[in-house]
């Protein structure tokens, strides 16, 4: 399991809160349910009602108390705090119901209030946990405002009546949990300091306040800091038809690894940056993995602004008809413009991830001895799967080989082309398909049409391309690519953390939609001219070592948080039964 897979699982059981009407109607529920039981051993008075208010409002001001000392904190929401509420005083409701059946059993009514007041601990407890850990920075802030909610509640409970005085063990044995709860916190955040380089909770808190609520600032802060150096290469392929200029690029940076950290959402980010600067742009998948993320907006922003000092590497007016080579699993397409050739690598039908850079490597170096000045290797990135074995990825620099040596012996001709995107129709896109939406490029050499099409998807469900491509009739494919944006990674909960394209939108609408889109692009072919360009930029990058230590230690702290939420729970247990006994 590659280390991106492994963190997103880590992560795919982090759920959706209930909206807050929801969340504030079960914290006064289970307010309500905790006063009536304690009414129902103690008596009820004529003074209950305003009880029940001065109660219920000592619950919302400690919420509000919470969200006052945590304003720096964008996951502490009232809908997030109050339903800690509600939940912390289930558990309390538990422990007065298993109360009232051992005094009832027992013919001993004070064990209803040894339970009750234990069971404020267990509240007490869960609070520890969850405040110290998620929300306070510092876990003895997080330990001291746990107690605030359940102890105004008790106080306002039982006003008057020193019934407890008398439970001195539910006292200690509570407060032992509670001591249990904070020196679980104490050692989870201890064990992965060597290799998160920061506690682990700061890192949880990190993650969610980006994953809640897209507030990516101090996760970026902390991949900034452990991120490596490198140089990244970007091609583009830029066609002059007139006063537009669709535009093809290939950048070799990866987007990753989340959303919205980093370079998660590169694929807008260069369509936004390219249309501002006059050109029609379609966003392709170079041949990188997770190690080339950007950590941060900030280096994504560097990267954008480099393209301002985009070097022409080549111009022409002629290409040769798409070629394309089979070997084993591996499908290869390719074109030539003048001395450059363009390379599109896939292994669909079969299942696939993201190819190495060795294939990269290797199929440029190929084009090179060939006589060629330069290569694009594009990764259609096309069939959702597992990353290709070595078998594999020697069938695809086999099938390259081919395919170079072909478009070497094939005659250039003179070229129309046109564009067209999915903002153009004006229609909605599901969750499979981002914010950068659909684009193609259809192309008219000697009087046949090809088109090139680009989804902003995370790979394509396998079998999902063949399905288009039965559907589409009036041009010649040259392939269905998507960009592998992450826009929505770890944000969809099933098995990969994200929607691949297919999964949600259905093949015929998408058909139907790409078939529009090259009925319009058709409309409009003119001849054109090519210009080759590049850029070589030094960012800083995740690097595999970053995820690799990130996966690790996610492992470590797990296996420490299960074993000692399993200890913590056998102590809860075990200081419950004593507390029914004693």
């Amino acid at each position: 399991m590659d280390s991106t897979t492994n963190i997103h699982r880590r992560y795919n059981l982090l759920f959706t809160l209930p909206s807050t009407r929801v969340a504030a109607t079960a914290a006064i529920a289970s307010a309500l349910i905790l006063f009536v039981l304690i009414r129902s051993v103690i008596g009820f008075a004529f003074s209950d009602v305003l009880t029940f208010v001065i109660m219920a409002a000592a619950m919302f001001f400690s919420v509000g108390l919470e969200m006052l000392l945590l304003k720096n904190n964008p996951v502490a929401t009232f809908r997030r705090l109050i339903m800690i509420t509600a939940i912390s005083n289930v558990l309390w409701i538990v422990a007065m119901l298993s109360g009232l059946l051992t005094s009832f059993a027992a013919s001993a009514p004070q064990k209803f209030y040894s339970m009750t007041l234990y069971g404020m601990f267990v509240a007490v407890a869960l609070r520890i946990v969850v405040l110290a850990s998620v929300f306070f920075e510092n876990i003895a802030h997080g330990f001291a405002i746990a107690f605030v909610q359940p102890v105004a509640q008790m106080l306002v409970l039982f006003f008057g009546n020193y019934v407890l005085v008398s439970s001195a063990q539910a006292f200690a044995l509570g407060s032992l949990l509670a001591g249990s709860a904070l020196a679980y916190l104490i050692q989870v955040n201890r064990s992965g300091k060597g290799f998160l380089r920061e506690p682990p909770l700061k890192l949880l808190r990190a993650f969610l306040q980006a994953w809640t609520e897209n507030k990516a600032e101090l996760f970026e802060e902390i991949f900034e800091e452990a991120s490596s150096t490198a140089t990244v290469r970007t091609k583009i392929l830029t066609f002059l038809q007139g006063s537009k200029k669709p535009t093809v690029i290939v950048p070799e940076i990866h987007p990753g690894p989340f959303y919205p950290i980093g370079s998660s959402n590169l694929p807008y980010e260069l369509q936004e940056w390219f249309s501002s600067n006059g050109y029609a742009p379609l966003v392709l998948h170079g041949v990188s993995g997770h190690d080339l993320n950007l950590p941060s907006r900030t280096t994504v922003d560097k990267f954008i602004a480099s393209l301002q000092d985009l070097k022409t590497l080549g111009v022409g007016n002629t290409c040769t008809l798409p070629l394309k080579a089979t070997v084993g699993k591996a499908t290869v397409t390719g074109m030539a413009f003048g001395d450059f050739a363009f390379i599109i690598i896939t292994l669909a039908p079969h299942g696939m991830e993201d190819f190495p850079q060795s294939v990269k490597e290797t199929v440029e170096r190929k084009a090179l001895e060939l006589g060629y000045r330069g290569a694009f290797v594009v990764d259609a990135h096309n069939s959702l799967g597992k990353p290709p074995t070595e078998d594999e990825c020697n069938s695809t620099i086999e099938a390259a080989g081919v395919v170079l040596q072909k478009l070497k012996r094939t005659k250039q001709k003179p070229f129309k082309i046109g564009y067209a995107h999915s903002s153009e129709l004006h229609i909605g896109l599901k969750s499979d398909i981002g914010p950068a939406g659909i684009c193609l490029i259809v192309f008219e050499i000697d009087g046949i049409s090809h088109s090139l099409i680009s989804f902003d998807s995370n790979n394509a469900s396998m079998g999902f391309r063949k399905k288009l491509l039965e559907q589409i009739k009036d041009v010649n494919i040259i392939e269905v690519c998507t960009t592998d944006t992450h826009f929505n990674a770890a944000k969809v909960m099933n098995e990969n953390g994200y929607d691949a394209l297919g999964e949600v939108t259905k093949a015929d609408e998408t058909a139907s939609t790409l078939n529009a889109l090259i009925k319009a692009a058709s409309s409009r072919m003119v001849e054109s001219d090519f210009r080759i360009s590049g850029i070589e930029t030094e960012v800083k990058v995740v690097g595999g070592k970053l995820l690799s230590d990130f996966s690790v230690a996610l492992d470590k702290v797990t296996g420490i948080a299960r074993k000692g939420g399993i200890t913590l729970a056998s102590i809860a247990i075990l200081m419950f039964l004593l507390a029914a006994i004693m």
